[in-house]
């Protein structure tokens, strides 16, 4: 590689550097950026001159430094350009326009509980619904910089296929970022819906400040996200952190996957309302018996808050299910349990 190309890419990697780390904590002076990149002063002072004039920061206010001097501190130009993210779960998804602070602009919501939905008509009601939300913000759709996707896995995250999901498998095989970014121009990036919201959480949510987290999700399926080294790890097949296909009991419920016993089958949402609809079959007297095909989480949390002790027991045993696949106890396999998703 030639002197000049090196020069080109420290200096590209120096500026990614002091980007990164003014998002991460929202605001930043000279000196502190200084301090935590170990550039010197002039270093910053001119990278922060070339991000301002290509208006991808912008002066924030003053802050008082050790000296008793203000300083000027720097944040992300949040209006520079916008994004698109769109959250797939079994029920609904989600398309959203948002600033490059991650705030909300506009938002749509379509249910997924559609018996005509299929493949094409997903597609388009995703491009609609980009259509809207920019024409509502009245932004224009030259300066989005692109599209995130967080879907149920298994994802091929590199080819941006959405495989086989258990719960919605309408959209197996889907090429989803293949066809987005040939109908939008834009760049598209698609992973498992629990690393995405991990990397939220990385970004701007409890983790702030972490370079390694585990985000662990319990909701109609079961998964996790993995953060390592502030980088998502979506593994070797983009398959890690699918533990809730790990099987705990090979005579259990059938899971939506093909399998038996997955903690997925015996813990998450879809698991507590099956069991709840297998109950309320000889609970005449119940509240919910004349919902026990057609019951939402919302009726189970309804019920908890009126201490039912039907509902109570059936989340407590989904709870245990849960938390007997967290220890990994040397009975089932010890370590080698925790290496099953790492």
């Amino acid at each position: 590689m030639k002197e000049q190309e090196k020069q080109v890419q420290l200096k590209n990697y120096n500026r990614r550097t002091v980007l990164n780390y003014i998002r991460r904590n929202q605001t930043a002076t000279k000196a502190g950026l200084a301090s935590m990149t170990g550039l010197t002063f002039m270093a910053i002072k001119k990278i922060l001159e070339e991000l301002e004039a290509l208006s991808l920061i912008r002066g924030d206010q003053k802050e008082i430094c050790k000296t008793g001097r203000k300083a000027n501190s720097y944040a992300v130009n949040e209006n520079y350009k916008y994004t698109i993210g769109i959250h797939i779960n079994k029920y609904s998804t989600s398309i959203a326009l948002l600033n490059l602070k991650g705030k909300i602009l506009k938002i749509e919501r379509h249910s997924m509980e559609q018996d005509f939905l299929n493949q094409s008509e997903f597609v388009g009601l995703i491009m609609d619904s980009v259509d809207r939300v920019t024409g509502q913000a009245g932004i224009d759709k030259k300066d989005l910089l692109g599209i995130g996707v967080g879907t149920p896995g298994p994802v091929d995250c590199k080819k941006g296929v959405i495989l086989t999901p258990p719960n919605i498998p309408v959209l197996s095989y889907l090429p989803l970022k293949e066809i987005l970014e040939e109908r939008t121009g834009l760049p598209v990036y698609v992973n498992k819906d629990t690393n995405v919201i991990a990397l939220a959480e990385y970004w701007y949510g409890n983790a702030a400040g972490c370079a390694n987290l585990v985000y662990i999700d319990v909701d109609m399926g079961i998964g996790n996200g993995l953060i390592m080294d502030g980088k998502i790890n979506a593994g070797a097949n983009s398959t890690a952190g699918e533990f809730g296909h790990i099987t705990i009991d090979l005579n259990g419920p059938l899971c939506n996957c093909g399998n038996r016993g997955c903690l997925e089958a015996m813990s998450s949402g879809i698991a507590v309302l099956r069991k709840m609809g297998e109950q309320l079959e000889n609970a005449e007297n119940h509240p919910l018996y004349r919902k026990r095909n057609a019951l939402t989480m919302k009726d189970v949390f309804e019920m908890v808050d009126q201490k039912d002790l039907l509902t109570i027991s059936i989340l407590n045993q989904s709870a245990f299910y849960l938390g007997a696949e967290g220890r990994c106890g040397s009975d089932r396999g010890g370590r080698d349990c925790c290496r099953s998703f790492l």
